[in-house]
């Protein structure tokens, strides 16, 4: 946020998340789970196919519940109540600066708070729940700031790394995490917020190779009780 005058703190924020990506894919790499074969941004936009776009819906479908689940905790707690209160609090006065925050939001928070501690966990081989539990806390923390809705934060980490443990990609995490945003911006804003989840879960059913066995699970009446005869 170098425009508000926090040059300093800008440029610390980028030497360290740098620092920690190389130490975290060092690890990782040690483990033999390396975190990207070569640059960030190849990975993010390579070999997308059907399992990969079916996660970056059902990111999008996770985003706008958890939101809808914020704007249901308001009364409960102390909370930020307008986005005018939310741009007091971030000092991001001007519009288009907290526009554009907010579409890198994707790869500044899914980085740090979900690629690189579920990576270095998986391979200090560190049971899946342990590690859900770290991405969650990592997501409702810096959240804090908007009080008791920060909660809701911990829906859409957990879909998120969900996703990125099913298809082994973060880049369709990103990519659902700056389509919610987007969806929040323009007039088709509150149609794709009603569908978007009904969709995300139309899809995650049809896509066996990600989603949950329960989903995918055949009903005994769609089992044939025909016995072959031997020949």
């Amino acid at each position: 946020m170098p425009v508000l005058g926090q040059f300093a703190d800008t440029v610390a924020t980028v030497l360290l998340a740098a620092a920690g990506a190389w130490l975290c894919n060092q690890v990782a790499a040690d483990a033999g789970t390396p975190l990207w074969q070569g640059r960030l941004a190849r990975e993010v936009t390579r070999r997308w196919n059907r399992n990969t776009s079916v996660a970056c819906a059902v990111v999008l479908g996770g985003h706008i519940v958890a939101a809808r689940l914020e704007t249901g905790i308001l009364g409960f707690g102390p909370a930020l109540r307008s986005r005018a209160e939310q741009v007091d609090v971030t000092g991001l006065q001007d519009p288009v600066l907290l526009a554009v925050q907010a579409l890198a939001s994707g790869l500044r928070e899914e980085v740090p708070l979900l690629l690189l501690p579920a990576a270095v966990m998986a391979a200090a081989r560190r049971p899946a729940w342990q590690i859900l539990m770290v991405v969650c806390a990592s997501r409702v923390i810096p959240h804090a700031y908007l009080g008791l809705p920060c909660l809701a934060s911990a829906v859409f980490a957990a879909v998120g790394w969900w996703m990125y443990r099913a298809t082994g990609r973060i880049g369709p995490v990103i990519v659902g995490h700056m389509l919610f945003k987007l969806a929040l911006m323009g007039p088709v804003g509150f149609p794709v917020q009603l569908l978007a989840p009904v969709f995300a879960v139309v899809l995650l059913a049809l896509t066996p190779d990600i989603a949950p066995r329960w989903m995918t699970k055949k009903s005994p009446r769609n089992c044939s009780t025909e016995v072959e005869k031997p020949v």
